[in-house]
């Protein structure tokens, strides 16, 4: 993916980002200091689903929710005059979960995430 973190700006989102939740997905953001565009990562926890195979089929269910939707989510950010980093964390022990409940799911983030930072 051409605008996926590094290993130190995950971390750092980790440490410093704002969080909202719209099950089974957690968004965590952090304002970005470089120029570049959103940058994103996606995480499937091995604690929470035991089999590499589920948790690489929802980690390519959250990227492609995402890039379905990058034009919307994008003119959502840029209406801030910032740059974010967004971690998309998967939460829930069912490792079957269908398209449209993950593309609602990174939707309602971004959404809840908004209405957080106008308050």
């Amino acid at each position: 993916m051409k605008n996926s973190l590094t290993a130190a700006e995950f971390s750092a989102v980790f440490e410093t980002g704002r969080s909202a939740f719209v099950f089974p997905i957690k968004l965590i953001a952090a304002e970005s200091l470089q120029v570049a565009a959103i940058k994103t990562g996606f995480s499937v926890p091995k604690r929470l689903v035991k089999k590499a195979v589920y948790r690489n089929r929802l980690k390519r269910q959250m990227r492609a929710a995402f890039q379905k939707n990058e034009i919307v989510l994008r003119e959502t950010f840029s209406n801030f005059n910032k740059n974010f980093n967004l971690i998309f964390v998967y939460c829930d022990k069912k490792p079957e979960v269908s398209f449209s409940v993950v593309e609602e799911a990174i939707l309602g983030n971004v959404k809840a995430l908004v209405q957080n930072s106008k308050s």
